[in-house]
């Protein structure tokens, strides 16, 4: 209902995509709005080092 409410996630802010997350649990939910959708791009382990997220090799 109201995604603008995650906070902007600041290890992907370079890819200048608006990437937001939302914390459940241990697990950050990774997702952008595009026109009137939501994008769910990654579900990241918050318990792993945070550098991970812009690892290449675990987008394979």
């Amino acid at each position: 209902r109201h995604p603008e409410l995650g906070q902007t996630e600041l290890y992907l802010e370079k890819l200048n995509e608006g990437y937001r997350y939302i914390l459940s649990g241990n697990y950050k939910v990774i997702y952008k709005i595009q026109d009137e959708n939501i994008i769910i791009s990654d579900v990241f382990d918050v318990r792993q080092n945070p550098a991970k997220m812009n690892d290449e090799s675990r987008k394979k």
